[in-house]
């Protein structure tokens, strides 16, 4: 339910799915369609806020992610792909 709201709050919609991976690298065999699979932390996401806080939200981003352990995965697809 909060995954959905801050998606809704966010602006992305195009999330079809959640999974469970050990590595990123693991997507880039799935499709040749695929022309880029990047990851980020959890706290980090999409955007890179770290220039926007101040150091002691910096730490509390490092922190956090170090015990959540999970990434926001961002998938590519190639412009020729049908």
């Amino acid at each position: 339910m909060m995954t959905r709201t801050w998606l809704k709050e966010a602006g992305i919609t195009d999330v079809g799915a959640f999974f469970s991976l050990e590595r990123s690298s693991e997507l880039e065999s799935w499709s040749a369609d695929f022309a880029e699979v990047s990851s980020k932390s959890y706290m980090r996401g999409y955007r890179d806020i770290y220039r926007d806080v101040n150091l002691l939200h910096k730490l509390m981003i490092r922190f956090c992610d170090s015990l959540v352990k999970m990434v926001i995965v961002k998938i590519r697809f190639r412009e020729d792909a049908t």
